[in-house]
């Protein structure tokens, strides 16, 4: 290949177009194609009938969740597995919580909130 030659990432706008509205679920197929590799239970699941559940309130340190800070900072809003997924939890309702994303980092894959 010629150097500074142009490489097409897509075959066509509607394969790029297709791309870029498929990345934000991305993360919810991940979780997905885990829980079904795994033969867990695997529930479509929400954020916002989760916070709303759980009263916008951190289950892991009983702090309020504000949906509307910087997705990139420690008090932003995440879900929890209860029981990770990686110990055999499953990806329903039931089993998860509402979390601050760095409370639920600290956790880790712990059954226990720590």
């Amino acid at each position: 290949m010629v150097a500074g030659a142009h490489q097409q990432k897509f075959c066509s706008k509607k394969c790029k177009d297709w791309d870029e509205v498929r990345q934000p679920y991305s993360k919810a197929y991940n979780k997905e194609y885990r829980a079904r590799k795994r033969a867990q239970g695997f529930e479509r699941v929400y954020p916002d009938v989760v916070y709303e559940r759980d009263s916008y309130i951190c289950q892991i340190c009983y702090k309020p969740v504000d949906l509307n800070v910087n997705p990139k900072t420690r008090t932003a809003p995440s879900l929890d597995h209860i029981i990770p997924i990686s110990k055999g939890g499953a990806h329903s309702y039931a089993n998860i919580q509402t979390a601050h994303i760095g409370c639920n980092a600290r956790k880790n894959n712990w059954l226990e909130a720590a």
